[in-house]
This record gives C-alpha cells, sequence and structure tokens, in this order.
C-alpha cells in the first residue's frame, strides 16, 4: 500500500522543507561568508535543492518544489525587521531562491519518472534544474534589484562568465545533492507516513519544533551579524 498524506499533512511538511532551506541560506550561507568560502552561493543552492528532493520523494507531489522556496524567502526576510534593510536589500536572493525551486520543479514535471527512476535520472534533474534557475536569475535578478556583482555580468561575454563562476558550479553540486536528497526522502518516506497517520500529535509537535528552531536560529544569526 502507498504511503498517503493528508492536506494538513503535507503543508505542514512544506513549512518544515522551507523553514530548513531558509536556516541553509541565513546560518549556512553566513558562516560561508564569515569563512571566505568562494563558492557559498553554489553550496546553499545545491543544500536547499537538496533539502526539496527530500520532499519530492516523501509526498510525490512536484508542486512542493514552487511552494516550499515562499517559506525559504520569508526566513530570509527576517532581515527586514532585524536588521532594519529595505526589501531591495534582500531581493536578488529571495529571487534567487524562488527561481531555483521552480526550475527544479519544472525540470521534475518535464522529464517525469526519467527524472526519478534512477541516479543518473535524479542527478540529470538537479543539473539541469539548477543550471535552468541560475541562468534565469543572471537575466532577471539584476533587472530587479541590480548589484554591483550582478551587473559585473551584463554583458554578452559576462553571461559566459557568469555560468562558469556560477551557474555551472551550482549544477554541478546539485547533481549530487538532489539524487542524495531523493534517496534519503524515499527511504523514510514510509516512516514519515506512518508518523502522520498513526502518531498525528508527533508529527506535528515535532515538525513544529524544527520549524521553530530554524526560524529562531535564523533570527539570531541574523542579528550576530551572519
Amino acid at each position: 500500500m502507498k504511503p498517503k498524506f493528508k492536506s494538513q499533512d503535507v503543508l505542514m511538511g512544506i513549512l518544515l522543507l522551507g523553514s530548513l532551506w531558509g536556516l541553509i541560506e541565513v546560518l549556512g550561507g553566513g558562516l560561508l561568508r564569515a569563512i571566505d568560502v568562494p563558492v557559498r552561493s553554489a553550496v546553499v543552492t545545491a543544500l536547499g535543492l537538496g533539502i526539496m528532493a527530500i520532499g519530492l520523494a516523501i509526498f510525490r507531489k512536484s508542486w512542493v518544489l514552487f511552494v516550499a522556496p515562499i517559506i525559504a524567502v520569508l526566513v530570509k526576510q527576517l532581515a527586514m525587521p532585524i536588521l532594519h534593510l529595505s526589501f531591495t536589500c534582500t531581493a536578488n536572493s529571495a529571487v534567487a531562491v524562488m527561481l531555483e525551486g521552480a526550475a527544479l520543479g519544472g525540470v521534475f514535471i518535464m522529464l517525469g519518472r526519467k527524472a526519478r527512476g534512477n541516479f543518473t535520472g535524479r542527478a540529470g534533474a538537479g543539473f539541469a534544474g539548477a543550471l535552468l534557475g541560475g541562468t534565469a536569475f543572471w537575466a532577471i535578478g539584476m533587472r530587479i534589484a541590480p548589484c554591483p556583482y550582478l551587473l559585473s555580468f551584463n554583458s554578452f561575454a559576462g553571461f559566459f562568465s557568469f555560468m562558469a563562476n556560477e551557474s555551472l558550479i551550482w549544477a554541478a553540486l546539485s547533481a549530487l545533492t538532489v539524487p542524495l536528497g531523493y534517496s534519503l526522502g524515499e527511504s523514510i518516506r514510509n516512516k514519515v507516513a506512518n508518523a502522520a497517520e498513526i502518531k498525528p500529535a508527533l508529527y506535528y509537535s515535532t515538525t513544529t519544533a524544527i520549524v521553530a528552531l530554524s526560524w529562531g536560529a535564523s533570527a539570531i544569526a541574523l542579528a550576530n551579524g551572519l
């Protein structure tokens, strides 16, 4: 029998997935920036898409990949009230998260079973999703919030430079994290479904606790300059 999830179970899972991605973006990205890791955007993007792949494998609903990034963006927007920043200061990173999640969801929808059937297909989906999302970010990001870094790639040659220095690295790392995340999701799917059906109090209390910790840790990280 296939595991079944109620609508509220899926929505709670989406809240959890998005909160974890937001935590990775805020705390993980901040720590990588503090130790001056040159490919930090690629690392947090790949980890975020890996989290999305876990959710896709558990709930088997591609639209999860379009909704969960919204939660991640809201976590990142904690910077506005905490640091008294305007929306434009965080707009680019928010756009990147939305585009990456949507691109991965689009690839899984288009490829269907080919993208889910084995490690190679999932790796290809991760690579293609991150590459498409990165390319879209190059085109859209500098129009929404044209920061100096993005504008440095605002040319024909700059496009290929951005692909080499950003998008292709995002794609390469995501080709690893997405299939690994999907495999992890498959391995725990039945356990999650059983917890949601048989022990709903445990499912919701655990999920709520992780969500609260993710938002709290993100807020503390932002308040401390990460």
